[in-house]
């Protein structure tokens, strides 16, 4: 639930992060002649003030009345319900008596109503899903596009269900809306994550490091991999309004993507971890056309944010964050009222510098970091549990600058702590698997999820990097997507540095899989003789 600690009055409306929204309230007097179901709501939205109806983080989330619901949707109440988180998926909808999904998106937790929310896709049509959500004993209401009510209305009254006919623009908007009024009414720090390699692991990393530092429940991130248009605005519909940190992971495969994102989040801290060939389809098939896409961050920057930037990628060293048009009208497009930068890399400059990075361990599956921090001190022979060290390096230092523009107060001994218990947790992300097969122990490293050229060469780096002497290394590879016209040369390039592992033993084998590996390792075999012993085993 959003609410201002101890008070029930409105927010100020001066605050650059308000989202205007009416808090006014309606008089008893007035109250008492309203009929009895109005009442009951009207007293619900008092107690939703006061902090009396439950709420948990993980129960359902941030919960809305229905005025509240129209409001930040841009649209009108038609029935009224009861006060109720928002869900798009019909299936979160239980019966009564049945927990939520402990699945790290609906968790444990006291249950409450929600409300439906419907999109429209490509491949589907929320509204197909209404009737099965006005069904639910859990079901608060519905919210459509217009147009819903004429189909609706008599179904949502009879169920005993709300209903609310969102604003012209559609469900994705009603979504957007909802998520930007809850983020005008949050009061911590929100950190915005954008990158084409890293950004999960830093994102995953930065939110460790601060629950290490902070109380329980000061930190909520980015759940899953939603971290588009969608998935965004849904982590969000999830705040705790007593979290201190929001961390949140900005991904995109177009232009205008990342803009809107940045938009609905509005984050005090902005991270370009780097520019690399991923989604090159949607932007104009060029590494250029990916950094300009990756510089929306930077772009409308609110006064008093911090950019956090890699000095080592030229593309992102590069970038210069602007101030909101609205904020720079003024005189506030002067020098002083520039936005701060906080560099990390090796370069003499960086606010985090990487001082040395190596393979650690006897299974090589570990980093030992040193960095120099900017105030305070060198950190030296940090171990942290992840192979791959030029890309784990990358990503600490990322991370530790994160924390130096949120100005975290944290010493090196408690710094060294955090990394050192700080592993990979999500599959498809860089996650090492451990397997016992045939009297041997077998290591995966799984980094399949959404792969491009740069990521491939992160994970190769790991696998050679790791294991023990004498451990054979295997490469599993399948087609990289959305690289538009970059695709045939993105393929063979990646092929050639797989073949050329190969032929100095590097690695043992290699499997490729997809049409695009297939076409490359035929091209290949024309010049390279372990190419074409490889094609002529089989097509991939």
């Amino acid at each position: 639930m959003m609410r201002h600690a101890g008070s029930a009055k409105p927010p100020s409306t001066s605050s650059p992060r308000n989202c205007g929204a009416s808090w006014g309230c309606i008089v008893p007097r007035e109250a008492a002649r309203l009929p009895r179901r109005r009442r009951v709501v009207l007293e619900s939205r008092r107690q939703w003030r006061r902090g009396a109806l439950p709420f948990e983080a993980g129960a359902g989330g941030v919960v809305f009345t229905s005025e509240q619901l129209a409001e930040a949707t841009g649209g009108k109440v038609c029935l009224q319900g009861e006060p109720g988180s928002v869900s798009t998926d019909s299936r979160e909808l239980r019966e009564e008596g049945q927990p939520w999904r402990k699945d790290g998106v609906s968790g444990g937790g006291v249950r409450g109503k929600r409300w439906f929310l419907a999109l429209k896709g490509a491949r589907f049509d929320g509204k197909t899903f209404v009737p099965d959500a006005l069904s639910s004993e859990d079901c608060a209401g519905v919210i459509l596009e217009q147009g819903g009510k004429r189909l609706f209305l008599e179904s949502a009254r009879a169920a005993g269900k709300g209903l609310i006919v969102g604003g012209a623009e559609g469900g994705l908007a009603c979504l957007h809306g909802l998520a930007k009024y809850v983020r005008g009414h949050y009061d911590g720090k929100v950190v915005g994550i954008t990158g084409s390699c890293g950004k999960t692991t830093t994102r995953a990393m930065v939110s460790h490091l601060l629950r290490g530092m902070h109380r329980e429940g000061a930190v909520h991130e980015t759940l899953g991999n939603r971290n588009n248009l969608i998935g965004l605005p849904q982590t969000l519909l999830r705040l705790p309004s007593d979290s201190a940190f929001c961390v949140l992971e900005l991904g995109m495969s177009e232009f205008g993507e990342i803009a809107e994102l940045a938009e609905i989040a509005s984050p005090q801290v902005r991270v370009v971890t780097n520019v690399g060939r991923a989604h090159l389809e949607g932007c104009g098939g060029t590494l250029a056309g990916v950094a300009r896409a990756k510089r929306e961050l930077l772009d409308a920057c609110n006064p008093g944010d911090i950019c956090v930037l890699n000095q080592d990628d030229d593309l992102v060293a590069e970038m210069k964050p602007s101030l909101a048009s609205s904020s720079s009208s003024s005189s506030s497009a002067s020098a002083g009222n520039e936005v701060p930068i906080v560099y990390f890399g090796r370069g003499q400059g960086c606010d985090v510098r990487i001082l040395s990075a190596a393979a650690w361990g006897e299974d090589g599956m570990r980093t030992r970091v040193s960095l120099e921090v900017r105030g305070k001190g060198i950190l030296r022979d940090c171990d942290v549990c992840q192979p791959g060290s030029l890309a784990v390096a990358a990503n600490v230092a990322a991370a530790v600058a994160t924390l130096v523009a949120l100005r975290v107060d944290f010493d090196l001994p408690t710094l060294r702590q955090g990394l050192s218990t700080y592993s990979p947790l999500q599959d498809g992300r860089g996650k090492v698997k451990e397997y016992f097969w045939h009297g041997s122990q077998v290591s995966v490293i799984d980094d399949s999820y959404n792969a491009n050229p740069t990521s491939v060469r992160a994970a190769l780096g790991m696998l050679v990097e790791s294991g023990s002497a004498g451990s054979r290394k295997h490469v599993a590879l399948g087609d990289m997507l959305e690289l538009g016209g970059a695709e045939e040369e993105a393929h063979a390039e990646v092929l050639a540095e797989v073949l050329r592992l190969l032929d100095q033993g590097a690695v043992h084998s290699v499997a490729l899989a997809g049409q695009r590996f297939g076409q490359a390792l035929q091209s290949a075999a024309v010049s390279s003789p372990a190419a074409a012993a490889a094609a002529a085993d089989g097509d991939p």
